[in-house]
């Protein structure tokens, strides 16, 4: 991604389950909703958590690298 451009990320799973998504050294950024679109100014790293109708919850981490115009 370009240093100040935008991404999109999208978690398919079941239409039950809530979604969590943080920003490693920001914290939480946005709840319930399967997907983020974020301006990135610098590399980042983002993490979804996943909690199903049981309560048992999932964690997967995305990297997103910027590069310089």
């Amino acid at each position: 991604v370009c240093q100040n451009g935008s991404v999109t990320v999208t978690a398919r799973l079941s239409p039950n389950d809530t979604y969590e998504w943080y920003e490693v050294g920001v914290g939480l950024i946005a709840g319930n909703q399967s997907f983020i679109t974020q301006t990135i100014p610098a590399n980042t790293q983002f993490v979804l958590r996943a909690i199903d109708y049981k309560g048992c919850d999932t964690y997967d981490t995305m990297n997103v690298t910027t590069f310089s115009m």
